[in-house]
């Protein structure tokens, strides 16, 4: 294995970043299986968020909004607005739902990958906030519902995550081959 080699491969298991939007299907999952949004769902974006500040609204990345949309074309046109009030919602119902379904996904955690040095991630949550000495707030979870705050992935736990997706749910240990 050359060096660069190991540079893509540390950076699969062990670089860390924020997922972005990327996260939001996690969001839908826990918002559908929580029972507080069927999927036939309707919203309102006007390009804005503003349950926490009416002077300092969080936006959508699309500015004149996405209008009148159903959860589906939410996920599908990644709209903020959506997923922002949906982490608001899933925290106030229980603050521990959207962490336990992204740890659900695999994400937070090893993925058991043998013999590389993986990182863990982060995927934070009241117990986390409060071992730093903080509180959890709803934008915490406002937050996390985009793929922001302190939340942090590993490439692998992404592939993984969504491999999940791809097929009808199982999330498998991925494994290391040198032929097929």
């Amino acid at each position: 294995v050359t060096l660069a080699e190991k540079s893509y491969v540390h950076r699969a298991v062990a670089g860390l970043y924020h997922p972005g939007s990327t996260f939001k299907p996690i969001v839908m999952a826990a918002a559908l299986e929580s029972g507080l949004f069927p999927p036939e769902s309707m919203f309102d974006d006007p390009g804005h968020w503003d349950r926490f500040s009416t002077t300092s609204p969080k936006l959508c990345w699309k500015k004149e909004g996405h209008g009148h949309l159903s959860l589906v074309n939410a996920l599908s046109g990644s709209c903020n607005t959506v997923f922002y009030e949906l982490g608001y919602q899933l925290n106030r119902k229980d603050v521990d739902l959207l962490p336990n379904m992204a740890r659900a996904f695999g994400l937070g955690k090893l993925t058991g990958i043998a013999e590389l040095e993986e990182q863990t991630g982060l995927m934070p949550d009241a117990a986390y906030k409060k071992s730093k000495g903080e509180n959890w707030y709803d934008g915490d979870a406002v937050n996390i519902s985009i793929g922001q705050g302190d939340m942090q992935v590993t490439p692998l736990q992404m592939a993984v995550y969504y491999s999940a997706i791809a097929n009808g749910g199982t999330v498998y240990k991925p494994q290391l081959v040198t032929k097929v």
